[in-house]
């Protein structure tokens, strides 16, 4: 019988090759990068005008929808998506009718903060004030530490601001007043741009003139309200003993107690004489001023409260509008 034989010298070569690839292979991995996640840490802060965290934040909604955001923010980037979760924990108000949010804010890998939003929804119902509390964060959130925050609300349904602007008196030693003789002055509102808001509304040749402020047609800003007197009636020229005209201004907010009346400063009222004026009818006088923020009015003065607010004085410009007034002498 043939006998095999065995190549001793191939037999090392398989062996050794063998120890080679086993000595390889024995790398515990020590240096190679490893992508971790960090503690996590991260807070909330207010991303919209208004908005306070952690205590109550008062929106009013009348009748137009509001959209409030706030931002979770991350100390240090995740190299994986958080999601945060939003929870609704207490409150008169009611989801979907009065008021909307996000039920999670998600903030995406790498980066270090994510927006959610709150909306106010508006309608056509007059309410009282309503509350909300939401709660950002949870304790099952994954890869984010947050603490403790709520989102408090307080939702006001105040309407729009009526203006009235009066400027009738008697007229001394005669019996009628003002009104009746055609004493006519119109009233102009400019933001700050100069531009008039009202679109003549009180340039009617009423007495007194009326104007409604709605938020829906006006943004946050400072307005001025002005006075020009169309036409003195041939109050002027009759001699006699020279009075005061200063504005009275009514105002009043539908659905709010906010209401009452204040006079024009003296030192910016027109008298009886001021029909003597060359160009009189081209004079634009300051009354007072309206600030309207979040949904608030404020009036000042010249500087000074009336409710709130600060007095500015931008520039004119009015097209003074053509009014076919029947012109009488009532004196004579």
């Amino acid at each position: 019988m043939k006998k095999n034989k065995i190549n001793i010298f191939a037999l090392f070569l398989v062996f050794a090759s063998g120890l080679l690839t086993t000595s390889c292979n024995e790398d515990d991995a020590t240096g190679d990068s490893v992508i971790e996640v960090n503690d996590g840490s991260a807070s909330v802060s207010a991303v919209s005008p208004y908005l306070n965290v952690n205590s109550v934040s008062t929106f009013n909604e009348g009748g137009h929808d509001k959209t409030i955001e706030y931002a979770v923010n991350l100390v240090a980037a995740q190299p994986v998506d958080t999601y945060v979760t939003v929870s609704l924990v207490s409150g008169t108000a009611t989801e979907d009718e009065d008021f909307e949010f996000d039920h999670q804010v998600y903030i995406p890998a790498w980066s270090t903060s994510g927006v959610g939003t709150v909306t106010i929804i508006g309608d056509s119902e007059d309410e009282g004030t309503e509350t909300f509390a939401l709660k950002v964060g949870s304790e099952f959130d994954a890869n984010i530490k947050l603490a403790t925050t709520n989102l408090s609300f307080n939702i006001t349904d105040y309407g729009d601001l009526t203006l009235e602007f009066a400027w009738n008196r008697n007229i001394p030693g005669y019996a009628f007043g003002l009104c009746d003789v055609g004493y006519d002055v119109d009233v102009y509102v400019l933001d700050a741009n100069g531009d008039d808001i009202t679109d003549y509304a009180a340039a009617t040749g009423a007495c007194p003139e009326e104007f409604t402020v709605s938020l829906g047609d006006v943004e946050d800003g400072v307005y001025t309200i002005y006075m020009n007197v169309y036409d003195d009636a041939t109050l002027a020229s009759v001699g006699i003993p020279t009075f005061n005209i200063p504005m009275t201004i009514n105002y009043s907010r539908y659905n709010s107690p906010f209401a009452g009346t204040f006079v024009q400063d003296a030192a910016d009222a027109v008298d009886s004489d001021f029909g003597n004026t060359p160009n009189y009818d081209q004079e634009f006088i300051y009354v007072a001023t309206l600030t309207v923020e979040n949904g608030i009015f404020t009036f000042s003065k010249n500087g000074q409260f009336v409710a709130s607010g600060r007095a500015a004085a931008p520039r004119v410009n009015i097209t003074k509008p053509v009014k076919n007034i029947q012109r009488g002498n009532f004196f004579n």
